[in-house]
């Protein structure tokens, strides 16, 4: 996601990767990781883009002590259509 801040393509917000009857575990914050180092060494600046993962089944509790860190946005099923 793009935000449109001084930039030709605008600042890199977030990252992120769905599962549709999976749990999500840090193994998906681990990759979203690797794709942000790879971004960076092509020169994108990913300074304020944050990883994020979309469950419809949930998050493991290691993933979701991670999102207690800030280091991950988590997105299940109830917030993504109920709003909460």
């Amino acid at each position: 996601m793009h935000g449109a801040v001084g930039q030709d393509q605008g600042i890199l917000l977030s990252i992120g990767e769905a599962k549709w009857n999976k749990v999500m575990d840090v193994r998906h914050l681990e990759r979203l990781r690797h794709i942000l180092d790879l971004l960076s060494a092509r020169g994108i600046d990913t300074t304020h883009t944050r990883p994020a993962c979309y469950s419809s089944v949930g998050f493991t509790p290691a993933l979701q002590a991670a999102a207690a860190r800030g280091e991950v946005i988590l997105v299940d099923l109830q917030q993504l259509y109920g709003g909460a």
